[in-house]
């Protein structure tokens, strides 16, 4: 795995990373960001973050025995937490939002649920081949929140890797008027 920190003062940035095995996956000692990491299969915490002002945005922890264990001043926004024997273990974190939960024994550990997380199937395209991309009934599609920019639909999604799904309503069209002229079917709407 991935552990950095930062200098005094300083503040660092954990991202694209992909990380299997081991004790810890990725994490951040002191403050900056962790994001767009896929980390699965680890025999510890998926992510760990210490004492600092870490944002822990846009990432899936998959497979591990504990998805993310948040230190004081750490915040979960956007990220996938399934399969995991825990999503998010809170050791005095700021809390967590927007994320995703699915298939865990067990989704917080001395922390409340987020009023925006969602609960459902990811939908990965296929993990015995570690494809974690999203297909396209994923629940976590436009479900997280927008803060860096990055959505490509009606919303930033869950996870590590933004899809290019987008959510259509259907528009159903009633009281049809239908007309047979010499061009042919005409709709009158």
């Amino acid at each position: 795995g991935l552990f950095f920190t930062p200098t005094p003062g300083g503040s660092g940035i954990v991202e694209s990373n992909q990380a299997t095995g081991g004790i810890l996956g990725v994490g951040l000692y002191g403050q900056g960001w962790v994001r767009y990491n896929l980390v699965r299969n680890v025999f510890g915490f998926g992510g760990g973050y210490g004492q600092g002002a870490v944002t822990n945005m846009n990432n899936t922890y998959a497979f591990c025995t504990g998805g993310l264990q948040q230190g004081t001043g750490a915040v979960a926004i956007n990220n996938i937490l399934a399969f995991n024997q825990f999503g998010i273990s809170n050791e005095g974190g700021s809390g967590a939002d927007y994320n995703l939960y699915f298939g865990n024994t067990e989704n917080y550990r001395n922390l409340a649920p987020g009023p925006h997380d969602t609960y459902g199937d990811p939908s990965f395209i296929d993990t015995n081949a570690w494809n974690f991309a999203l297909q396209s009934n994923s629940a976590a599609i436009d479900k997280g929140t927008n803060l860096d920019g990055l959505a490509a639909g009606n919303g930033r999604d869950q996870g590590y890797l933004e899809s290019a799904w987008v959510i259509v309503t259907p528009v159903v069209a009633t009281n049809l008027d239908l007309a047979v002229g010499y061009a042919g079917v005409q709709l009158a709407l």
